[in-house]
This record gives C-alpha cells, sequence and structure tokens, in this order.
C-alpha cells in the first residue's frame, strides 16, 4: 500500500503517452485521466507484488519466517 500511495504522485510526474490520444503527460494521479479500470488494475498490480514478496520473504526469512505469515 506504501509503494502504491507513494507511485501515484510520481506516475502523474512522469510523462508517458496516451493510448488513444497520442498526447504526453496527461495520466494524472496514478493513471486517474484513463479511467478507473487503469486506476483499479495499477492498485491490484502493486497489492499483488507486495504480497507476493512478503509471502516469498517469509517463506526464505532464516529465522523462521513463516510464522510470520501464518
Amino acid at each position: 500500500m506504501i509503494h502504491y500511495t507513494l507511485a501515484g504522485p510520481v506516475v502523474k510526474l512522469l510523462p508517458s503517452i496516451d493510448p488513444e490520444t497520442g498526447e504526453v503527460g496527461k495520466q494524472g494521479f496514478a493513471y486517474r485521466n484513463y479511467g478507473a479500470l487503469d486506476v483499479a488494475t495499477s492498485f491490484v498490480g502493486h497489492m499483488s507484488l507486495g504480497l507476493f514478496t512478503a509471502v516469498f520473504y517469509a517463506l526464505l526469512h532464516p529465522n523462521g519466517g513463516s510464522a510470520l505469515l501464518f
């Protein structure tokens, strides 16, 4: 959640090309100007990566981190 919150403003500041109009830099905060589906996809992607990272960290942690996961 922290990464998603920090990535939203970064996405707004970095120039990218609108896939429909070809305009540069019109994506808005967390792709808000592209529509709700793009905002949701960005959010789900960040949450999935966070969960994936947490699960593997817990399973591979040398001090029995899997107890933290389950």
